[in-house]
């Protein structure tokens, strides 16, 4: 992910408009992430340690991007 994060940055043009609607596209696919976890979370598909888990991870992409990304 973190590479992908990386890949993306660095093909996006330098204008201010394409910048902010990246971050919200990218932000808003860090919130489906989070959703989609806690909704097989809720139909007892996941244990609460993987949901757990995997919260850490989409916070530590979403924190690799925002530091690379803006």
């Amino acid at each position: 992910m973190r590479h992908y994060y990386a890949v993306r940055q660095s093909r996006t043009t330098n204008s201010e408009e394409s910048g902010d609607v990246e971050n919200e596209l990218f932000l808003t696919a860090f919130q489906f992430e989070y959703s989609y976890v806690q909704n097989i979370s809720q139909q007892k598909q996941i244990s609460s340690k993987l949901v757990d888990e995997l919260h850490k991870k989409i916070s530590m992409d979403q924190m690799v991007y925002m530091q690379n990304g803006s």
